[in-house]
This record gives structure tokens, C-alpha cells and sequence, in this order.
């Protein structure tokens, strides 16, 4: 959060914590605690919740049709400091002021799993969209973990498109190179609402 939030921090911001400006904002949306429950915000690219936390799930999605701009094109929102993360900072504003927030585990531990692996596909169009110059080095141990679910039964082999079938590799290396133009040429469309 320090890395996020450093260019907006005052110098009588406490460091290494959610900035004051923003739980205030997000107390007055939630409108449950007085004080947060935490000061550090967690992450949303990697989460797991059990199944008796499924209401809670719901409830996020609600609150980010509550408090999220319904023109939002993009997962960051440059207007506002308190949900500049768009869907990871209302989760954060619930973890910090609901009542029912669930307890959150402190220390990261994907990356001590000893035969397991983690992705994050950072940057647009996804892989399941199409290639970009950047996640194409990772094609085939994407491909891997994916061929590892259908085999696992974790994915059914007929809702994969293209991009996700090793056999379509040099197709979507050779495609990849247009993905930052699709990606522009999508945003104008909804802009435009085409």
C-alpha cells in the first residue's frame, strides 16, 4: 500500500498504513465501525474465502455497485484517492468498517506452497481474451497449469477459446503485438457506446 499510495501521503500520514484521508472516506461508506478493524489492506488478485463467507462475497459486489462509478472502464479509477483500485479498495473499505468483515490472514502464503503456482495476469487483454507482448513469455507454463485443470477437472475443455489451446501458440504470438491497439480501440467503444 506504501507504493500506492506514496505520491498522496502528507507528512503527518502514518507510514505503512492506509492513508487517513481514505479510511475516512471509506468509515462514512460502509457506515458500520467507528474504528477499523485493520490499517494494512490486502490484496484482491489472490484471495481465498470459505463458503460460509459467500455472503460476504455478495455484499462486496454490492457495495461496488453502491460506491463505484457506473461509467467505470477500467479496473483503477484515477478520480478518487479512496477507491482508486476500484473492486481490491471497496474490498479493503469492507475488511476495514463491516461489521461482518471476515478475519483476514497476515502473513502471504502462495508463494510457500511446495507443488503449486500462482499467475497474475497484469496488463490487458487477459490470455483468455488474447496474448500480450508481456504474458506471451509465459505461454506454455500457462498452458501447463491449464491442461492441469482440464486433466484435474477443474475447466471443461469445450468453454476454452483459442487462445488457450497450445495448438493455437503461433497464432497468438504473432497477435500479440496488436493487443495493446485492441485493448485502445475496446476502451474507445465503450466510450463511445458502440
Amino acid at each position: 500500500m506504501q507504493g500506492l499510495y506514496h505520491l498522496k501521503r502528507s507528512p503527518n500520514d502514518p507510514p505503512d498504513t492506509i492513508l487517513p484521508k481514505i479510511l475516512e472516506v471509506w468509515q462514512r461508506d460502509v457506515g458500520e465501525r467507528k474504528e477499523p478493524l485493520r490499517l494494512r489492506s490486502c490484496s484482491a488478485c489472490l484471495i481465498s474465502v470459505q463458503s460460509s463467507q459467500l455472503g460476504f462475497i455478495e455484499r462486496w459486489h454490492q457495495q461496488m455497485l453502491k460506491v463505484l462509478p457506473d461509467d467505470l472502464l477500467d479496473v483503477v479509477n484515477k478520480d478518487s484517492v479512496a477507491y482508486l483500485q476500484t473492486d481490491e479498495s471497496v474490498l479493503n473499505s469492507l475488511l476495514c468498517f463491516a461489521e461482518d468483515a471476515p478475519m483476514v490472514t497476515e502473513n502471504y502464503r502462495a508463494d510457500r506452497l511446495e507443488e503449486g503456482c500462482f499467475m497474475h495476469f497484469t496488463y490487458g487483454p487477459k490470455p483468455w481474451q488474447m496474448w500480450n507482448p508481456y504474458a506471451i513469455r509465459f505461454y506454455d507454463d500457462t498452458l501447463d497449469a491449464v491442461e492441469f485443470g482440464i486433466k484435474s477437472g477443474w475447466l471443461p475443455r469445450a468453454k476454452l477459446p483459442y487462445t488457450l489451446k497450445r495448438r493455437n501458440k503461433l497464432i497468438c504470438q504473432l497477435l500479440a503485438p496488436l493487443a495493446r491497439n485492441v485493448v485502445r480501440f475496446k476502451k474507445l467503444r465503450r466510450k463511445l457506446g458502440v
